[in-house]
């Protein structure tokens, strides 16, 4: 397979070397920050295997030019999560598990750049969650999303479903979040998670579509409709 997991561990001992290098030049380079820092597109969501080295190669320049650039190191873990899900449908398991630890030390690495970031939090959740189920560290990283970042619906849509998934393993405080967290939630998501939900998240969706306007609790009572015809 092209993607190199042999190089897991230099790529990045490399990267944190040259990135100390550069902390000491005075001009960044603007044009570089802009094209080497963005987040995944949805061209890199779609990368062959053999693809994958000149984007991380790419991806780790732009963590040595933006130091402390969030997107720069999620856009990376992104990337090693990629080329995880390829070496995991291709059976190569050994060198699966290296990506995601990979993505998870780069994560880890960006937390400490950024420690506000509530979707990094919840990635790290994510992986976690992907080595055997729910356990201390998946309701730490969970805890600490929500608590960086605990009205921010574009980490909110999935963390809200990653809650009610595993709502059994959550300690009454977790549970306090994600009931505080389905009041920001769009009437069709609510929708959508109260179907197949525990009947404990039935009830607290229940009770948010309760106090919500009427023209929202009817479109709720449609939209669970639609869906659990298409469930059935």
């Amino acid at each position: 397979m092209a993607f190199r997991s042999s190089l897991i561990y230099v790529q990045a001992g490399a990267a944190v070397l040259l990135a100390a290098t550069l902390l000491i030049v005075s001009a960044p380079r603007l044009i570089a920050q802009l094209s080497l820092a963005t987040v995944t597109s949805p061209a890199e969501e779609n990368l062959a295997p053999e693809e994958l080295d000149s984007d991380i190669d790419s991806a780790v320049r732009a963590i040595a030019w933006q130091a402390g650039d969030r997107n720069a190191y999620l856009r990376l873990a992104k990337l090693w999560l990629k080329g995880f899900d390829l070496q995991s449908q291709a059976g190569f398991k050994e060198e699966a598990n290296q990506s995601r630890d990979q993505a998870q030390a780069i994560m880890q690495a960006g937390l400490e750049a950024a420690p506000g970031a509530p979707d990094m939090w919840f990635s790290l959740a994510q992986l976690e969650a992907t080595r055997g189920g729910y356990n201390d560290k998946v309701a730490l990283f969970l805890r600490n999303s929500y608590l960086t970042g605990p009205r921010e619906q574009w980490v909110g849509a999935q963390r809200v479903e990653f809650s009610v998934l595993h709502w059994s393993s959550l300690d009454p405080s977790l549970r306090g979040l994600l009931q505080r967290e389905l009041r920001y939630q769009p009437i069709r998501s609510l929708a959508r998670l109260s179907i197949g939900a525990p009947p404990d998240v039935v009830t607290m969706i229940d009770s948010e579509v309760a106090v919500r306007p009427d023209n929202e609790q009817r479109a709720f009572l449609r939209e669970a409709k639609r869906v659990s015809r298409g469930s059935s």
